[in-house]
């Protein structure tokens, strides 16, 4: 599941790096210049989920933090290829939205 998530993440993501954190599967990639977290739960369900939220969200790159933070994104799928690409997606949008926010 880890592995076809990360691959079809891979293609369409720069620089994807991927490891272990307790009971979740941490990615960071580039996409469209930023780095975002996809925080994978490693679950038994019929159904797979993932936060994605820009780094910049964050004051370290842990899962814990990300999942008690009101920022960022979730995508849920039975597929890991689906939740692969409906968090890109959701990627996008996230990268689009900090563009497109003014500060005074």
């Amino acid at each position: 599941m880890v592995e076809e998530f990360t691959r079809v993440l891979s293609e369409k993501a720069r620089r994807v790096i991927r490891e272990r954190e307790g009971g979740y599967i941490l990615l960071v990639a580039e996409i469209l210049g930023k780095r975002l977290l996809f925080c994978l739960k490693e679950s038994h369900a019929e159904y797979y989920y993932v936060k994605i939220i820009p780094e910049d969200d964050l004051s370290s790159l842990s899962c814990k933090e990300a999942e008690y933070s009101p920022l960022g994104l979730y995508a849920f799928s039975k597929s890991p290829v689906e939740l692969a690409k409906k968090s890109y997606e959701k990627a996008i949008a996230l990268v689009t939205r900090s563009e497109r926010t003014i500060v005074y």
